[in-house]
């Protein structure tokens, strides 16, 4: 195919190689790039003892260095994403893009507002009599090895603040038996996203954090019969709101997306993976 491309004989490619042009240059044609269907991200046991804690998650959020993960790992090609709809969807209201920004010291601040105190080793906190510390599992499917870098990478800007962190290997068996069981602690996993994806996924019944939130749950029971545009970006925006208080997932990126056209096609060729065709009637070819 790229081959073919590379002599004209192919007018449109599609593509998720983030290496692309290690096989068809940089040159002699045009390209178009967004944000893939793929999704990763992690997924916290809200119900965990240590982890329905709010604020532990919230230090979380802030501990993962996501640039430097697409960096190293992708080529700076894949995309940021710390929200299920932050890939484009029009009912993202785009608002507090970066408000889990990597800062090792903003999560030691968040733990110790709250009445954690870093002693012995650890971080501890006494509630009702009882000192909880924090130490946690990550749940990683082992034969993904970029996300089993992705694990490693967590685990040790956790310990960097002193959060204790073992990671579990798991087999493909495994894996699926603890995404359906839901019995983590926290968890590295992914979606391929639809077009119009519905955040039942993450924040409805059976979700992979455990989480139940009841302001939610009745915003997710009216929009399912409200039509107007404004009223649902409202209601959505809010839902976006608590979901950032609450921290149940921990966003990491989109994969990468493109399109290259040779010069000969004349017409708006944008990159999207849900009709590539889009515009096609105002295309036409230059010979």
């Amino acid at each position: 195919m790229y081959n073919a491309f590379k002599l004209g004989k192919i007018d449109l490619i599609t593509t998720t190689n983030i290496n692309i042009e290690e096989h068809i240059g940089t040159i002699g044609y045009k390209k178009t790039e967004a944000s893939g269907r793929e999704y990763d991200y992690i997924a916290i046991n809200t119900q965990n003892a240590v982890l329905s804690h709010k604020e532990v998650r919230q230090a979380l959020s802030h501990v993962i260095n996501k640039e430097h993960i697409i960096q190293t790992l992708y080529n700076d090609k894949y995309y940021k994403n710390e929200y299920p709809l932050g890939y484009g969807n029009w009912l993202d209201d785009r608002e507090n893009e970066n408000i889990f920004e990597y800062n090792l010291e903003k999560a030691k601040q968040i733990l110790e507002e709250n009445g954690w105190q870093y002693q012995y080793n650890s971080w501890r906190k006494t509630e009702n009599y009882r000192t909880i510390t924090l130490s946690f599992r990550i749940m990683v499917q082992s034969t993904n090895n970029l996300r089993l870098t992705i694990a490693e990478t967590i685990k040790s800007s956790l310990e960097q603040i002193g959060i204790r962190t073992y990671i579990t290997k798991l087999t493909d068996t495994q894996y699926k038996n603890y995404l359906q069981n839901k019995n983590y602690d926290i968890i590295v996993t992914g979606i391929t996203q639809s077009a119009s994806p519905n955040l039942e996924t993450f924040l409805g019944t059976g979700n992979l954090a455990n989480y139940n939130n009841e302001e939610i749950n009745q915003i997710m029971s009216e929009v399912k019969n409200i039509t107007k545009e404004e009223l649902l970006k409202e209601k959505y925006k809010r839902i976006k709101q608590i979901y950032q208080e609450d921290v149940p997932y921990i966003g990491l990126y989109n994969s990468y997306y493109a399109v290259a056209t040779n010069w000969k096609l004349i017409g708006s060729v944008q990159a999207n993976w849900y009709n590539i065709f889009m515009n096609i009637n105002n295309w036409y070819k230059n010979n």
